[in-house]
């Protein structure tokens, strides 16, 4: 399961996505008597059409890069169970918008699915990404009749074949392009007060070492930065965009030259509007503007194998138990 994404790159399409996006309490926890005349009255009103526009630049003829690489996954995770559990049926399903968690339950259950397993795309879990996804998925399967039970597979930031996953495909890219001079460690920020409730920036701290210590890079070789900030609230610091900043500026003639910066995101399974425009686009621009250089975003491992069969492991290894318990195997 992901995020999820609008229908299409349309302002109407958009305005719906985001209702039902910023509406979940898990991401916006301000009271709604306070929140909903701020999100209607100006953020739907002006947000939509600007989002639009980068959705449109990111946008493919197979859809939503999101959705499409997601069941790409689905469907990847599938060839790579096979090994551990065969003729286990993955599907793809969408926090907000399409496929539904809804809509992907009714398939599991018309392929005659008596459990389902619970795998929320975000290594690094908080209440705003994962609690939000596992809370719809079980309000859902309990809907159904009879009820599905559902397992979870939750934080696997720091499991060895996630891990190696990730390096193996910034080495994919260095072994193309060579080695950068500096390398950003990105991820999703989120508010200060939700990071004190889900200890999220303890495990991005965490995955960042691991990946930074299978790459060979010395402390002063990368920085651990967050990105996707809105709101007026305090987030998670630094920013990629405040640390590209100050790169640039090394950069300028006469300073310490820092040359080709590269952007690593572990904590995006698939490549999306934040891997592909926040940062392929517009973090490339903020950075050139600032007197920056070259500027390259490593892809999100997506359907790779090493990231299928990742999976496979870090599914069978949370699930497994459960499965021997319930059949009585040992």
């Amino acid at each position: 399961m992901n995020t999820g994404s609008p229908a299409a790159p349309s302002t109407p399409a958009v305005r719906s996505y985001l209702r039902e996006f910023l509406s979940d309490r898990h991401v916006v926890a301000l009271a709604p008597a306070l929140w909903l005349p701020i999100l209607h009255g100006i953020i739907l009103r002006v947000r939509p059409a600007r989002s639009a526009r980068r959705y449109r630049r990111i946008w493919t003829e197979a859809g939503s890069p999101l959705v499409v690489g997601t069941q790409h996954l689905a469907e990847a995770l599938a060839t790579s169970l096979e090994g551990l559990a065969p003729g286990t049926p993955v599907v793809a399903a969408m926090r907000y918008g399409r496929p539904s968690i809804a809509e992907g339950l009714a398939e599991l259950r018309a392929a005659g699915v008596r459990r389902v397993v619970a795998v929320p795309l975000f290594p690094q879990t908080c209440a705003a990404t994962t609690g939000s996804v596992l809370e719809a998925v079980t309000a859902a399967a309990e809907r159904l009749e009879p009820p599905m039970p559902v397992t979870s597979v939750t934080r696997y930031h720091e499991h060895a074949a996630y891990l190696r996953a990730v390096a193996a495909g910034v080495t994919k890219q260095w072994e193309l392009l060579g080695r950068p001079a500096h390398t950003l460690i990105s991820f999703h920020g989120i508010p200060l007060a939700h990071d004190r409730r889900d200890g999220y920036a303890a495990q991005c701290r965490a995955t960042a070492e691991a990946v930074a210590h299978l790459l060979g890079l010395s402390s002063h070789e990368w920085t651990l930065t967050y990105q996707s900030r809105f709101g007026a609230n305090r987030w998670l610091a630094p920013t990629t965009l405040e640390v590209l900043t100050a790169l640039a500026t090394r950069h300028r003639p006469g300073s310490d030259a820092v040359g080709r910066v590269d952007i690593v995101t572990p904590g995006f399974a698939v490549d999306c509007l934040e891997t592909l425009d926040e940062l392929g686009t517009e973090a490339r621009e903020h950075f050139r503007r600032r007197g920056g250089g070259e500027l390259n975003v490593v892809p999100c491992l997506g359907d790779d194998p090493a990231h299928a069969d990742a999976l496979a492991q870090i599914v069978w290894a949370q699930v497994s138990p459960d499965i021997n318990q319930m059949t009585g195997r040992r």
